[in-house]
């Protein structure tokens, strides 16, 4: 698992509430099973209103991008 082996690696999955082509509980269900890892929040799972495509919404879309921004600047220096 690359998590587990690289310590650099990082992860962020972002999915709508609604998405019925990839529903969200498949992504949460994955990550809540994975083996324990060092640091678990690299892995994360953002979830925001709307369906496939979330970030056609103004706020979804804003919420995303600030999301986004603070999970790649947090790995700075990792």
């Amino acid at each position: 698992m690359l998590l587990s082996y690289n310590p650099s690696f990082r992860l962020m999955i972002a999915h709508g509430y609604a998405d019925l082509i990839t529903p969200y509980m498949v992504a949460r269900y994955v990550l809540d099973h994975l083996p324990p890892f060092p640091q678990p929040d690299r892995a994360q799972l953002k979830t925001y209103p709307g369906g496939h495509m979330f970030y056609v919404a103004n706020e979804a879309r804003k919420n995303f991008t600030t999301d986004v921004k603070a999970f790649f600047t947090s790995g700075r220096g990792s």
